[in-house]
C-alpha cells in the first residue's frame, strides 16, 4: 500500500551583514518544527519526495536576493531556482522551479548564493518547498 503526505519544507539562507555579492551561503532545511533546522534531510529508505511546488510566501521573506542550489546527495546539482524575489506565490506568471523527485536514501542538500550585496546588517531569505511524500511500504 502506498500512501502519501502532504508537507511544506521551510529553506532559510542567513546572509551575514555587509556581504557581497556572490557568496555561497548554507541553508536550513525544516521538515518538521519539532525535528529542528538541519543542514540537509536524508529521506528514509521508505520514502520518496516528489516536489510540488517551490516558493516565496511573502515579499517580506526577501531579505537578500540571490539563487538556490538544490543538491541530490551532496554533489550533484539537480536544480536552481530564479531570484528568490521573483517566486512570490501569489504572482501568477511568477518563475518556477523544477526540481527532480529524491528517492529513497537520497540527502537534499541546498546552497544559496546572494546575487546582491548584504546590506548593514544580517539577513534572512525563506522560501517553501510543497512536497507529496510517498510512504512506499
Amino acid at each position: 500500500m502506498v500512501s502519501v503526505i502532504p508537507r511544506t519544507i521551510m529553506i532559510q539562507a542567513q546572509i551575514p551583514a555587509n556581504q557581497p555579492a556572490g557568496y555561497t551561503n548554507k541553508v536550513t532545511i525544516t521538515r518538521d518544527f519539532l525535528e529542528g533546522a538541519l543542514n540537509s534531510v536524508q529521506l528514509p529508505l521508505d520514502r520518496r519526495w516528489i516536489i510540488k511546488d517551490v516558493y516565496v510566501a511573502a515579499s517580506g521573506d526577501v531579505g537578500t536576493d540571490g539563487v538556490f542550489i538544490f543538491y541530490k546527495n551532496f554533489d550533484k546539482v539537480v536544480a536552481r531556482s530564479p531570484k528568490a524575489s521573483t517566486m512570490l506565490v501569489s504572482n501568477p506568471s511568477r518563475s518556477r522551479v523544477s526540481v527532480p523527485p529524491y528517492e529513497p536514501g537520497d540527502v537534499l542538500f541546498i546552497q544559496f548564493i546572494n546575487t546582491v550585496a548584504g546590506g548593514a546588517s544580517a539577513t534572512t531569505t525563506t522560501i517553501y518547498m510543497d512536497v507529496d511524500e510517498v510512504i512506499l511500504k
